[in-house]
């Protein structure tokens, strides 16, 4: 099985609808998945959309609770960067997806990304290098798992003490981990 596709997005943006037209020229066969709000009905009938809103969870909800912006970036832009990997591993839960490629909304697909994304077979997840985790092939969900657990822990003091699994190992300190680019 090929992977799914999975976009976040909020709010009415004509370039999302031209990337969603033009992934599924060269991936007419894929699953494709948008979580997020205020996109137009366009845009919903090409996709299986989910309002994020039915995404957000308890454990989400203690991130949002213990937010702090360590960012030069907008707080809102943060947050909701941070929130939307919660958001994506619920739609992955509750769509039995194993294995999806996530890319920000303005990104262009110019192949078909099965083909593309086997390179990536061996590993748990590719993110962009030092780019941004705004484009993703996730080969093990249980990642997000990680992460969700390890920002709740980052942002909950009464979890200070707890372990976290990073990149596949223990970790205890969080040094070095402000912000979703490199968790």
């Amino acid at each position: 099985m090929g992977h799914d596709i999975v976009y976040f997005h909020i709010g009415d943006s004509d370039y999302l609808l031209t990337s969603i037209k033009q992934l599924k020229h060269y991936n007419p066969s894929s699953r494709v998945f948008l979580v997020g709000r205020g996109v137009s009905d366009e845009v919903k009938s090409l996709v299986n959309f989910v309002d994020y809103e039915e995404l957000i969870c308890k454990q989400a909800k203690v991130f949002l609770d213990n937010f702090v912006n360590y960012s030069t970036n907008d707080p809102n832009f943060e947050k909701i960067c941070i929130l939307r990997w919660f958001l994506i591993r619920n739609l992955c839960h509750r769509e039995n997806i194993t294995r999806f490629f996530s890319l920000d909304s303005d990104v262009m697909v110019y192949c078909d990304l099965d083909s593309e994304l086997k390179k990536f077979d061996s590993n748990r997840y590719a993110l962009t290098h030092w780019t941004s985790a705004g484009i993703a092939c996730i080969n093990d969900v249980s990642v997000l798992s990680d992460y969700c657990n390890f920002v709740v822990g980052f942002y909950d003091e009464s979890l200070s003490n707890n372990r976290f699994v990073l990149r596949g190992e223990n970790k205890k300190t969080f040094e070095h981990f402000r912000d979703d680019i490199l968790y």
